[in-house]
């Protein structure tokens, strides 16, 4: 019991290989799930907002801020964040929405904010972001009021066949990655580039870099900037269109960049070198 109304339920997931003699358990995630009793009923409690009740709110344009008490508003930080999303809507031809946007600690507190007393990676980031497009809510983890790559992802749901990497690369391009610019981010990948092995022929595969840049960002970012230049605004919408496969990745790269697989390295390559 947590308290005289609450009680809590500790669930932990977790594999076991059959062939293990050991069984040995992986364990996956502990989450905590919450209930309160009224006469004869149950109902679950919603944790994020138990979890958040002492925190303050402060409401600039289309976000509401939830902040820890002990942390005051950054109002330079919201307004241009709020001027961003605004401008994304207006882009998009969105219909104008509010977006709640809490301010964490750091990626532990987001992970505590959703339920989970342990979850696979806990503890190996400082900073993490995340976009619940369904409630259309922003968890900032370790970063503050502006962090403007996940709230790019409002326009998701109104390209349901774009391929992923195109919008997770439009997000790094307009609001950076991992809290710095592409511009970083190509240099780094630039620099990978020159001492390892990397097959840009099929760039769908290359997923691995480090902790600090994730190379899938960069690659559907300059495809996205590309477009941008190319055509403006026009010509990324009909990039969104062509379906989420692989094939139709490589579809969307032929009809609007004239690109096969065989012209893809030095393209890439050259679209590293800009800023």
């Amino acid at each position: 019991m947590v308290d005289s109304a609450q009680y809590k339920c500790r669930t932990l997931f977790y594999w076991r290989d059959p062939a293990d003699t050991v069984q040995q358990l992986t364990v996956f995630c502990l989450i905590n799930t919450y209930f309160q009793r009224q006469q004869a009923q149950w109902f679950l409690v919603n944790n994020l907002t138990r979890y958040t009740r002492s925190w303050h709110t402060d409401t600039v344009g289309y976000l509401t801020y939830r902040l820890p008490a002990s942390r005051h508003l950054n109002r330079a930080k919201a307004q241009q964040a709020n001027v961003f999303l605004a401008t994304l809507f207006r882009d998009f031809a969105i219909p104008p929405f509010p977006v709640t946007y809490y301010v964490a600690a750091d990626c532990e507190e987001v992970q505590r904010m959703k339920g989970f007393e342990y979850v696979v990676g806990m503890g190996s980031d400082n900073v993490c972001g995340f976009y619940d497009q369904v409630n259309h809510l922003v968890y900032a983890g370790g970063l503050d009021e502006g962090y403007l790559h996940e709230l790019v992802h409002v326009i998701n749901p109104y390209f349901p066949s774009a391929h992923p990497l195109f919008l997770t690369g439009y997000s790094a391009l307009r609001g950076g990655h991992f809290g710095h610019d592409l511009a970083y981010h190509k240099q780094r990948v630039r620099a990978y580039l020159a001492t390892h092995a990397i097959d840009l022929h099929n760039p769908l595969t290359f997923t691995l870099l480090d902790e600090k840049t994730n190379p899938q960002y960069v690659i559907g970012g300059i495809f996205c900037e590309a477009a941008l230049k190319a055509g403006g605004l026009a010509k990324l919408k009909r990039l969104f269109r062509y379906g989420t496969s692989d094939e139709d990745f490589y579809t969307a790269l032929k009809e609007e960049f004239k690109l096969t697989k065989k012209d893809l390295p030095p393209f890439i390559e050259r679209c590293l070198q800009t800023k």
